[in-house]
């Protein structure tokens, strides 16, 4: 929904101001866990075993989408730089409460790296 992408965005903003960092500008890898809250009407029984289910209820996909679409822009500057995902949905194991957790990290080269390498391309070709 429009209201849960706006305040995951508001989130993922608030976590980039106060690490002073900007999109990344490369190739990331995302490392995303949704929680889901286990089902009021389960029995103690159920409960008891449901760290070792798997929630069938709500799309995973629909819920990445609707995450990587809201921090685009925020984490990164366009969702077609994933080139990498991992996700798992699951119930609370322990104290845990629903949410999700995510990871976005650079694959291979970084921004910062692919223009160092294209620098000392650029110098090697002016010594020839």
């Amino acid at each position: 929904t429009v209201a849960y992408e706006k305040e995951i965005r508001r989130l993922a903003q608030a976590v980039m101001d106060s690490r002073d960092l900007a999109p990344l500008r490369c190739p990331v890898v995302m490392h995303l866990t949704v929680t889901m809250a286990i089902p009021t009407s389960w029995k103690a029984d159920q409960v008891a075993i449901s760290h070792l289910l798997r929630p069938s209820n709500r799309d995973l996909d629909n819920q990445m989408k609707a995450i990587y679409d809201a921090i685009n822009g925020v984490v990164y500057y366009d969702d077609k730089q994933i080139v990498q995902t991992y996700s798992t949905k699951r119930y609370p194991f322990g104290n845990e409460v629903p949410g999700f957790r995510l990871s976005v990290s650079p694959c291979g080269l970084t921004q910062a790296d692919a223009d160092t390498v294209l620098k000392l391309i650029a110098l090697k070709r002016k010594k020839k």
